[in-house]
């Protein structure tokens, strides 16, 4: 960050000025916008815990909802799901998933109770993806943060499978269709054209 002293004290207010306005309008927007959803979900939560689930679960893309965990719940992945529950899950979601950790009282809607999900089983089934997309993006409106920031890819899904194994009973890994990437897509294709050999763009090689 280089030195602005040249601009002199009242350019520099005036920047200092500006900048704050511009920030407070982004806050503004986030703040309206959280607002929103924060009564979407408590209405969903006071409908009752099926009016909840399909409110949460709408919030998550067709194409994660579908999306079976794409790694296998081996005694190492699970272990390895266990201490990222520990350490990122325990405070609000409590030690046996019930919702009652620590920070719940201050928390509305409550955390989610893992141990009631098993009624909202589709088929006898819980789609790994749904906990992958939630707990990647966090769920706007409740105080589900995001951890896309704190969690690499490999590590949300071995949190999933121990969701899913530990307070469900049951995990989709390994089910078909098998081997769907983490970040598909179904709509979007990658359109770009590689450079030939020559590194000039297609088409226009000699």
């Amino acid at each position: 960050m280089p030195s602005w002293e040249f601009l002199g004290k009242d350019k520099i207010n005036k920047l200092i000025a500006y900048m704050q306005f511009e920030g407070m309008k982004r806050a503004d927007y986030r703040v309206e916008r959280q607002k929103k959803w924060k009564a979407g979900s408590i209405a969903a939560y006071n409908s009752g815990p099926d009016s909840n689930i399909e409110w949460l679960h709408g919030k998550v893309p067709e194409v994660w909802r579908r999306m079976p965990n794409p790694y296998p719940a081996s005694e190492e992945a699970l272990l390895r799901g266990k201490k990222i529950y520990e350490q990122f899950c325990v405070g609000c979601h409590g030690p046996i998933g019930d919702g009652e950790g620590p920070a719940a009282p201050y928390v509305f809607p409550p955390p989610l109770n893992f141990t009631t999900l098993r009624r909202h089983l589709v088929e006898g089934k819980y789609i790994g993806g749904i906990f992958y997309y939630q707990i990647m993006n966090g769920i706007t409106g409740t105080g589900m943060p995001y951890f896309k920031r704190q969690l690499e890819s490999e590590k949300i899904w071995d949190l999933s499978n121990y969701l899913a194994v530990n307070f469900l009973g049951y995990t989709d890994a390994g089910i078909e269709p098998k081997e769907i990437p983490a970040a598909y897509e179904n709509q979007w294709k990658n359109q770009t054209v590689p450079p030939d050999k020559n590194g000039l763009p297609a088409g226009e090689g000699r």
